[in-house]
């Protein structure tokens, strides 16, 4: 039975640290997504951020404004140039931030569902310990009566075994004695 349970715990104690070590995988991975975000985040794209317009009235009027500032046809061309270059740059910057986003919101998801099954485990591991431990109490109770039902049934076996010498010695006693009174002269 102690295999039993040996083996039970075992296969729990494997899954359990299989859902943690996904965890803590997973948790790793979302700090170093969340750190390269932060990194890639700041590094390229907060200063183009901070100065970039965040809607379409922002880009119109940075537009018209660079417009106005133009000495010429060519230095409008480059301007122009330079602010679709930005405006293409927010956008992949914009775009990579929301699927990092969405890669974080699916990794929490991933990480929630593996923490749930890892409760899972430890309360069906607890309960198959609980079940273990009764059938163990069972197995012993078992035991005991077993062992007094043997003592009673050899005690039973010993006054049976008396009980019958003394019969048998009480049949011989009686054998002898029809022997005596038919041995006696009748009256």
């Amino acid at each position: 039975m102690d295999n039993v349970h040996d083996d039970c715990e075992e296969y729990f104690v494997r899954e359990i640290n299989t859902v943690e070590e996904s965890k803590a995988r997973v948790s790793r991975l979302l700090q170093e997504f969340e750190l390269s975000i932060g990194a890639s985040a700041n590094a390229e794209t907060n200063h183009e951020l901070q100065n970039t317009p965040v809607d379409r009235v922002g880009w119109a009027k940075l537009l018209v404004r660079e417009m106005k500032n133009a000495s010429n046809e060519d230095d409008a061309i480059a301007r122009v140039s330079r602010l679709f270059e930005a405006f293409e740059s927010s956008i992949r910057a914009r775009q990579t931030l929301l699927q990092e986003c969405i890669i974080l919101r699916q990794s929490s998801a991933i990480q929630q569902e593996l923490q749930k099954k890892c409760e899972e485990r430890k309360l069906e591991l607890q309960h198959m310990k609980q079940l273990v431990t009764q059938y163990q109490i069972g197995q012993r109770t078992l035991k005991e009566r077993e062992a007094l039902l043997r003592a009673a049934y050899e005690r039973e076996q010993q006054v049976g075994s008396y009980f019958l010498n003394q019969l048998s010695n009480l049949e011989e006693k009686m054998i002898d004695m029809s022997t005596l009174l038919s041995d006696l002269p009748a009256l």
